[in-house]
């Protein structure tokens, strides 16, 4: 019988099942340890309880949550953290999302392992990091701040535009050349045709606040909004958003081949169902 728990540090984890497993190889490495052994310890009537949570077949509820930290040995801290894990991975609202993950970026600094995590969720969360980005590699630029914050708007302190320079060099975003000139480690850089991470929806919604707010401003013969309303079959939806897909792989195609940018565009497009299936309305 296993009566310590093994070597590995759950602070480094941000996806509690794949914690689960390799706490669970460890000490069956080390031990012999079994599910059953787990399910004994942890006071459950079930033998494969652990097993079912690493496959994906159960989640965890709140008491269950308490089960399982007794049947891990875990500390009090890690007791907390493991919770909040729990919570992170489990929760479908974005917005609850954001609140656990910034619970266990606390936890990781107070527990001294380094990570970028932080600084990639930051990245995402402000909508001017991928505008400094263009902007710093122009040859009018010359690496400066105050140049850069001159031609952004809307307006940016001195302050927002040097931490984000400071940011994207520390995600290796950009880099000086040997003439002391900033220049970009990728020319393109894009979330994928449809990234699922929970993160990137804050770039998204921070881009669509910006919106409201800069339409006024631009002259009309410098934009160019519309908006449709479709009234399509269901089948449709699939084939529009390929049209959509492959328009934004020729945009991309396009200013590859392009150095030295002169000016910085948003390009937003969004397709979004306004009516209900009739599942949906049953839920």
């Amino acid at each position: 019988m296993i009566y310590r728990k093994p070597d590995i540090n759950i602070y480094a984890y941000l996806n509690y099942r794949q914690f689960l497993k390799d706490w669970y190889e460890k000490a069956k490495q080390k031990w012999n340890f079994s599910y059953r052994n787990f399910s004994k310890r942890a006071g459950f009537e079930s033998s494969c309880m652990l097993k079912r949570v690493i496959d994906g077949e159960r989640n965890l509820t709140e008491q269950s949550i308490e089960k399982f930290a007794k049947g891990l040995g875990l500390t009090k801290y890690e007791q907390k953290y493991f919770h909040n894990l729990v919570i992170f991975n489990q929760s479908n609202d974005h917005d609850q999302k954001n609140i656990y993950y910034h619970y266990l970026l606390k936890a990781r600094k107070y527990s001294k392992i380094k990570t970028l995590e932080e600084d990639h969720l930051e990245l995402c969360s402000h909508w001017y990091h991928t505008i400094v980005r263009e902007l710093v590699v122009s040859p009018e630029c010359h690496g400066d701040p105050e140049w850069i914050q001159k031609r952004i708007r809307p307006h940016l302190t001195l302050k927002q535009v040097k931490d984000s320079i400071t940011l994207l060099e520390r995600i290796g975003l950009i880099e000086k050349r040997a003439d002391n000139y900033w220049h970009q480690t990728n020319s393109l850089l894009t979330t994928g045709s449809e990234s699922q991470s929970w993160a990137v929806l804050n770039y998204h919604q921070s881009v669509l606040r910006l919106l409201p707010e800069m339409i006024p401003q631009i002259p009309q013969n410098q934009r160019d909004i519309s908006a449709m309303t479709l009234g399509i079959p269901a089948k449709r939806v699939s084939q529009l958003k390929k049209k959509i897909q492959d328009f934004r792989q020729e945009i991309l195609s396009l200013i590859s081949i392009d150095e030295n940018p002169e000016e910085v565009l948003l390009l937003t497009m969004q397709l979004m169902p306004m009516t209900q299936s009739a599942e949906e309305k049953k839920i």
